[in-house]
């Protein structure tokens, strides 16, 4: 990781209004699913008009503290769901800092966790969603926003794979692994 991206050292836990000043000055996987139009909840002239100062942007609601708040309990308990489901031993570790790709400039990347695997990392997208949503979950599926997004991270790491790891009304803790997709990114 160390020779495609590098640590910003500002934290949110230590400076919150520096990390949020920081993450103006490029963008995010969240950001690059909106400017593809694949964010229901924000528009690309909202993306640029956030970068540029004309607007605040979204602060944040219920369930986005709710996912907050719950965030750390499922990076903790995700080793034990992955040596559940599929017998495997899993490190996670927890990255507080903001990854700026060395290669471009303008990208960025949060993440939720990192995984370890017999030495290779994987990058750890968390999610907590509605019972409502659950169909987006089935099989396969994953919402295209959060595919986008973990093929940013990916991008930026360059890392082979992302897991997200989801929990859908405080009752289906489950994860799918997202292979890097290089046409994508």
């Amino acid at each position: 990781m160390q020779e495609k991206c590098e640590f910003v050292a500002v934290t949110k836990e230590v400076n919150e209004e520096a990390w949020k000043e920081e993450r103006k000055k490029s963008l995010g996987g969240s950001e690059i699913a909106a400017i593809l139009g694949y964010n229901n909840y924000k528009s690309p002239y909202a993306v640029y008009a956030e970068k540029l100062g004309l607007s605040e942007g979204f602060e944040g609601n219920i369930a986005t503290e709710v996912g907050n708040v719950l965030e750390p309990y499922i990076r903790k308990k995700f080793p034990d769901l992955v040596k559940m489901k599929d017998q495997i031993e899993v490190k996670v570790y927890e990255l507080p800092y903001i990854l700026k790709s060395k290669e471009w400039s303008f990208a960025s990347a949060n993440l939720d966790g990192v995984i370890e695997i017999n030495g290779e990392f994987s990058v750890l997208e968390i999610k907590t969603a509605s019972e409502m949503s659950a169909e987006k979950w089935e099989g396969e599926e994953i919402p295209d926003s959060y595919y986008f997004q973990v093929q940013w991270y990916l991008a930026i790491t360059g890392w082979k794979q992302a897991y997200i790891c989801y929990l859908i009304g405080n009752r289906k803790m489950d994860y799918k692994i997202i292979p890097r997709n290089e046409d994508v990114i």
